[in-house]
């Protein structure tokens, strides 16, 4: 029945464009039957496109693909076909990446699982990485995850964000950001933070920041957890002594001496030492 070879036929052909096997997919595109489930007919129409589209014929893959996003009772093909266009002119630069997140945007809620939803979750994540809109790239990400839990594609997706996250906060990405978005986006991603000296200079950016807008409590609780918890040696020593001129500019004294009491050892620099003799007779 012309049905079911139509059936085999889509696999075939999604197998062939995979592999970018142009020829294979020519010769199986020729010998469809006529189709009447909608679904189905859709399905071929999309991978005439995606052939043309392979084969570099642009208007002829737009031709196939653009009725296709307007299919109101087939959302898995309306779905796809507007993924492949906008890659397509993206490629073409007809369209910049504003405007391929808000393709992408239309049809996100369309179609939910598969590998469709994890490759338009994946590339509207990065393209507002690309265009600096790193709150909604990784609230986009975290999404990703959580409809993936668990899988390959998951794994990628959070390591991906890791390095971004340290991109932004470790290489300066952060410093052209507004101060309170940057602490925003922190605070919301902070679980991102790696271990180690990275992540502590990663927090004691963060410090400024939030010093500079005058957040001083969340500056002084941050630099707390890092003196009892993370920070041992000489950057221990800084970070203490920085949280000590922090409770001075907060107008707590009390506190500023409590922290010097705590933290004083014999082993600090005598530059040190000398600073933090200066701040306690401050406090006094």
């Amino acid at each position: 029945p012309a049905h079911v070879f139509n059936d085999f036929a889509l696999i075939a052909i999604e197998e062939a464009l995979k592999k970018n096997d142009l020829v294979k997919a020519e010769e199986i595109l020729a010998v469809f039957k006529e189709e009447n489930r909608v679904v189905q007919k859709n399905s071929i129409e999309f991978f005439r496109g995606l052939y043309y589209a392979k084969n570099e014929e642009e208007d002829k893959a737009v031709a196939a693909l653009e009725p296709l996003t307007k299919e109101v009772f087939d959302p898995f093909n309306r779905t796809r076909a507007k993924f492949a266009t906008t890659v397509l002119q993206l490629d073409k630069k007809k369209i910049d990446a504003k405007q391929a997140i808000a393709n992408l945007n239309s049809v996100r809620a369309v179609w939910r699982g598969g590998q469709l939803e994890f490759h338009i979750l994946n590339l509207v994540g990065e393209f507002y990485m690309e265009t600096n809109q790193y709150m909604d790239g990784f609230r986009v990400w975290r999404e990703a995850i959580s409809a993936f839990p668990g899988s390959d594609e998951a794994l990628l997706i959070a390591k991906k964000m890791s390095e971004k996250f340290v991109k932004i906060f470790a290489h300066g990405e952060a410093d052209k950001l507004p101060q309170l978005d940057a602490i925003t986006l922190y605070y919301e991603f902070r679980e991102l933070t790696p271990i180690g000296k990275q992540g502590d200079e990663m927090i004691s950016k963060l410090v400024d920041r939030l010093i500079d807008v005058d957040l001083v409590d969340r500056a002084s609780a941050l630099l707390t957890h890092q003196v009892r918890f993370r920070l041992v040696g000489e950057e221990r020593d800084a970070a203490s002594t920085k949280l000590v001129k922090i409770h001075l500019i907060n107008h707590d004294p009390q506190k500023a001496i409590d922290v010097l009491d705590a933290t004083d050892n014999a082993e600090m620099t005598p530059d040190v030492l000398r600073d933090r003799k200066y701040i306690r007779a401050q406090a006094l």
